[in-house]
């Protein structure tokens, strides 16, 4: 048992590292109660320790935003378990290593040779608390956005604090101005690429191999379905490479509350819509596509249903077939032969009309035997 002079030394020299107890004890026993010593020798023994942890796999951790109007910053800190990753110690080294990212603008180099505010450069920082946590910890990836008149949005998802989470995204708009509609249409970007998870962002950032083995996933569902040779054998267009896409945002209710859907080229999309005005609806014309999702079979305070969806547009392929299955449900199969024949007026190839209106002439018939 150590006597009480090393209970003192070691209670000084815990304070001072943070180190545990054992080690501290071992490293005030070989410097014989030199303190300056004891803490080279953790700091030797820490590099030691964290060389040894570096082999192992660090897949938890943190992502952390610091952003402005006009620039941000995101890093990603690695560690090995949720339990670290949750630590308040660990979290507030990785808030204030997303600060220094951002005054640094993402050099890395900068970074890890920057004081923190314990007067201790990053890289040994970064040393002492793998030694303390006991797992691999890594600054894993980081970058700085900053773009001439530009406008950044931040998502954070399964936020521990403030811009501080698992999951983190940054979407940098180009903009003459800041408002409302573009502020809102931001943040929405962002939670949306963060609950898809792109690949990239246009084709040439895509991996080939990835590539061709989509092309080849949809030309075979297109086989499938039916769809005719010089459909299938056109090309596919995966985003508008290298153009400015000037969006056009369409307010619409959402029950009680009003929503927004986007127009952009010759394309629409509108989730979580109960109506749309007239005034509204006027830029939903003369489109090449359409999308309208999030509907109901039935009447629905927040959201349209199939028959409200074709009153908009007639040729809406998702309402039509859901018409069928409601008219089917409802035992009106007459009716439900009607809306597959209005499919397949639009689409001759479809499958799923093709399949069903034999199968309901079959069922009228042995109804009627």
């Amino acid at each position: 048992m150590p006597k009480e002079s090393n209970f003192e030394n070691i209670k000084k020299l815990r304070e001072l590292t943070g180190a545990g107890f054992k080690d501290c004890n071992n490293a005030i026993k070989e410097t014989k109660g030199d303190i300056a010593k004891s803490i080279e020798y953790l700091r030797v023994k820490g590099i030691t320790k964290a060389s040894k942890k570096m082999k192992r796999s660090a897949k938890e951790g943190l992502i952390c935003i610091t952003n402005s109007n006009d620039a941000a910053s995101i890093i990603e800190i690695n560690c090995e378990t949720d339990f670290v990753a949750k630590n308040d110690e660990y979290i507030k080294f990785c808030e204030e290593l997303s600060k220094i990212n951002f005054s640094k603008k993402g050099n890395i180099n900068e970074l890890k040779k920057t004081k923190m505010s314990n007067g201790i450069i990053v890289e040994e920082n970064l040393v002492n608390l793998i030694s303390k946590m006991g797992e691999k910890i890594i600054i894993s990836r980081n970058d700085y956005i900053h773009h001439e008149k530009s406008y950044n949005f931040s998502y954070v998802h399964n936020s521990l604090k403030n811009n501080v989470g698992k999951l983190g995204v940054v979407v940098s708009l180009q903009s003459n101005e800041l408002n409302d509609r573009i502020s809102d249409f931001g943040k929405k970007l962002a939670m949306h690429v963060a609950s898809s998870d792109p690949l990239a962002i246009d084709e040439k950032n895509i991996d080939p191999e990835i590539l061709n083995k989509e092309k080849k996933m949809i030309n075979d569902e297109l086989k499938n379905s039916g769809k005719p040779e010089n459909i299938i054998k056109k090309k596919f267009c995966l985003g508008f490479q290298n153009e400015k896409i000037n969006f056009k945002s369409v307010k619409v209710r959402h029950g009680k509350i009003f929503a927004l859907g986007y127009v952009f080229k010759n394309i629409a999309y509108i989730s979580d819509c109960s109506s749309v005005s007239e005034k509204n609806i006027k830029d939903l014309a003369n489109l090449n596509t359409l999308i309208i999702d999030c509907l109901r079979f039935k009447a629905h305070y927040s959201h349209l249903n199939f028959d409200e969806v074709l009153k908009l547009e007639s040729r809406h392929f998702g309402a039509l077939s859901g018409q069928g299955l409601v008219q089917i449900k409802l035992g009106n199969y007459e009716k439900a032969i009607k809306s597959y024949q209005a499919v397949q007026k639009i689409y001759p190839s479809i499958r799923a009309a093709k399949i069903m209106i034999p199968r309901l002439r079959k069922l009228i018939k042995d109804e009627a035997i």
